[in-house]
Order: C-alpha cells, then structure tokens, then sequence
C-alpha cells in the first residue's frame, strides 16, 4: 500500500498540492455561504447601469433573465473541476505511456482539446506514425460525450430522455471509429501529454463567468429571438467549450424556462461546434496523413450528430 502511495505522491508537484488545497478551502468556506437566489441583471448595480443606458435592452426584458445564481454557479464549477480532477489525478497515477487508449480517454474528461493539440503537433512531427495520434485524439474527442451524458444526469435527469440518443449516437461513432483505428496502428509510445491541473482557482474563476455568460445570452437569446437565440448562443459557446452551455441548458430546462427539445439541439450545436473546432486543430497543426484520417473521423461524427437530430425533431 506504502509504495502505490509513494509513488502517487512522487508525480504530484508541491504548487499542485497548495492549489488544490485554496481551491477546496475556498468552496467549503465560501460555498455555504453564497445565496441560493436566483438574480436578474437589475440586481447587479454595474449590471442595471449598463441596460439602463443601452437603447437595446428595456428593463422589463432585463427582469426576465433571471439566472445569476451565485451558489448555483458555483457548484457548477466545482461539479466540472471535480470530473477533470478526477480523470488528472488518474492520468498523474497512470502516466500517459501507459496505453494510448486509456491516456485519450482520461485526457477527455480533463480537455479533449489539450490531447487534440497535442496529438496534433506530434504527428507533424513524427510524420511516420499516424495512427497512434488518431487513436489518441479520436478516444479523447468521443469522451466528451460521455461527460456531456454524465452532467445531464446529474443536473437534470429527466433531459436525458431528449439529449442521450444525440450525444450516445455521436459518442458511439467516434469510439467504433477508434477501435477501426486501433487496429491498424502498431502501438506505439508516444510522448507525455502536459496537463494543468483543474483545482486551481484562476480557470474556476474564469469558468463561473463564462458560465454565468452563457446563462445570460441563452435566457437573452430565448427571450429576445425564441429558439433560435438559444442556437446561435450554443454555436458561439460550443467554439470555446462544451460543459458551460451543456449546464446553461440542463440548468435552464430545468427551471421551465425552456423545453428539452430546445435545450437537446442547443447542446448537440454546441457538441457539434465544437467537435468542427477540434477538427480545426487537427487541420492547422497536424500531419497530412494525421490531417486526413481525422477529418473524415470528425466528419462521420458531426454527420451522425445531425442525422440524429433530424430523425428525433424534425
């Protein structure tokens, strides 16, 4: 039991410790504390200054975007911060050489985009080895769709019923794709993959405003544009990150404020988006042949997606 433990402590740097720790004290300290209300843009003083001068904005619209909730927010952001630090202190434990297969799909639940750059720029520089990159960028990518299901789940259950044949069906795609990959490669090792760790207060920080962003241009869009709004605002959003509007619309269906049908096509959008950006990665930084393969892997993936999205509500 000794030695695991040792060496477990062996891969953990001292900073790491410190800022795990400040991030957990301030949750327990601060996380009790913060009110459980439910708040509009009007009870913000910088907030209501701003739509009072706006021409754009009236405040009885402004009265109706009532979605700062500050504990609420931030039990997102631990909830997120605690799947990454799971999957991180795994990959800690395990190390990245242990198995491409394990190292993409603990690197997803930290950031897929992390493994996607990183593959990518591996394979340009080891032109040779193409599907050890794939295999790896391809596992961690399908990943994401595990995690999207996972937080649904927690935050609001009975969504699944709407978002889990769109998120299985997409998932599903990139891990059978994985597997043909998988076969074809020669196994081998490939170089670490860096990961910062995710309980550390900055990126929660910045994670809980971008959060309470996406909340306020989802409720906006709704507000101002119906469905769409919520569509162009998961298209935005889903070119940065997944788990932000993913909890926005889980959050938001939630609460009545908007049907799981709107909250399932604003969180494929954004799966979707975001699948075309790693897409992008790969386009930009990778190998020829790297390029290829996982173009038409994300492609296969994204198509799938709309398929199933027109089959289920169109």
């Amino acid at each position: 039991m000794k030695k695991p433990l040792h060496r477990f402590a062996s891969k953990i740097k001292i900073d790491e410790v410190y800022a795990t720790i400040k991030f957990a004290v301030i949750t327990i300290l601060v996380l009790p504390f913060l009110p459980n209300v439910n708040y509009t843009p009007m009870n913000i003083p910088i907030l209501s200054k701003i739509i009072e001068a706006a021409p754009f904005l009236s405040v009885e619209i402004a009265k109706q975007l009532d979605v700062f909730n500050p504990f609420k927010i931030w039990l997102m952001v631990v909830f997120i911060s605690g799947i990454s630090f799971i999957g991180y202190l795994l990959i800690r434990v395990v190390g990245t050489g242990k198995g491409l297969g394990l190292t993409g799909f603990l690197g997803g639940l930290v950031s897929s985009t992390a493994v996607t750059s990183s593959m990518s720029l591996e394979s340009k520089k080891n032109s040779k080895i193409v599907y050890p990159f794939v295999f790896a960028v391809i596992i961690a990518c399908s990943t994401m769709f595990i995690r999207v299901i996972v937080e649904i789940l927690v935050v609001n259950s009975s969504l699944l019923r709407f978002a889990l044949i769109p998120m299985f069906t997409m998932g599903a795609a990139g891990f059978i794709a994985a597997l043909i990959v998988w076969k074809k490669y020669n196994k081998n090792h490939i170089k670490n993959i860096e990961f910062d760790s995710p309980f550390t207060l900055a990126p929660a920080l910045k994670f809980a405003l971008f959060f309470a962003f996406v909340l306020f241009i989802a409720k906006f869009g709704y507000v101002m544009f119906g469905a769409k709004g919520v569509y162009i605002a998961a298209l935005l959003s889903g070119l940065a990150d997944v788990d932000a509007i993913t909890l926005s619309m889980a959050t938001l269906a939630l609460a009545g404020d908007l049907s799981g049908v709107v909250a399932t096509i604003a969180i494929a959008i954004a799966a979707m988006t975001n699948t075309v950006v790693k897409a992008g990665i790969t386009y930009m930084f990778g190998g020829n042949k790297f390029r290829k393969a996982t173009l038409t892997i994300f492609g296969i993936v994204v198509g799938v997606g709309l398929i199933s999205l027109i089959f289920l509500f169109i």
